[in-house]
């Protein structure tokens, strides 16, 4: 659905649930956004804790043909959109060099596996990514480690699950148990949700 006309459909149910007119204007557009944001991404937490089918194909969206920017030795992609928090970073869903089918791995944990089981002595040649601040912004950092094959790369794709406030005003949400969103978002203005709620998409 469109996200000008979820936050419209929204609205109208606000306003019909007043006793008097919206003249305080405590259902207006903005504050239904914001609303509707912190239910989107809280829900998408709960969908991905769930491991639901089709998270990725509804809710990724990729960047391709990104520009590394190198800064003395720091490589880093910026980063188009705000993106969810969600467990184990997965808020940016993949990096990998553009056109490639390999996602490069993720540094941590699975990093330090890749170390733990090499033979004693060899040398990793690899790179890794993370998301870390430069400046006051966010970015996907690409680090080099060894002779890596990817350390000239100079175009990379990434996806993203993107927070609600990233989507333009034309742009199609996809919403999964619908009835529920508007309810949680109802009940966030302090308002009796919708009856019967149910798992609508």
């Amino acid at each position: 659905m469109i996200k000008s006309k979820i936050i419209e459909s929204i609205r109208g149910y606000l306003i019909g649930q007043e006793p008097t007119s919206d003249s305080a204007g405590k259902v207006n557009y903005q504050r239904i956004a914001v609303a509707c944001s912190e239910v989107f991404d809280t829900m998408l937490l709960a969908l991905f804790s769930e491991d639901i089918k089709g998270f990725e194909s509804s809710f990724v969206k990729d960047y391709t043909n990104q520009p590394i920017i190198r800064l003395g030795e720091v490589n880093y992609l910026a980063i188009n959109d705000s993106f969810v928090a969600l467990p184990e970073g997965r808020g940016v869903w993949y990096v990998k060099p553009s056109g490639s089918q390999s996602p490069l791995p993720r540094s941590g944990s699975h990093h330090r596996g890749i170390l733990a089981s090499l033979p004693v002595g060899d040398i990793l040649n690899a790179s890794v990514w993370k998301t870390g601040f430069i400046g006051a912004d966010q970015k996907i950092i690409i680090e080099n480690i060894g002779d890596s094959i990817y350390a000239m790369t100079t175009r990379w794709d990434y996806g993203l699950v993107r927070q609600f406030s990233a989507y333009g005003e034309t742009e199609d949400v996809h919403i999964l148990k619908y009835d529920l969103f508007v309810n949680q978002v109802l009940q966030w203005f302090g308002k009796r949700p919708l009856s019967p709620a149910n798992d609508n998409s």
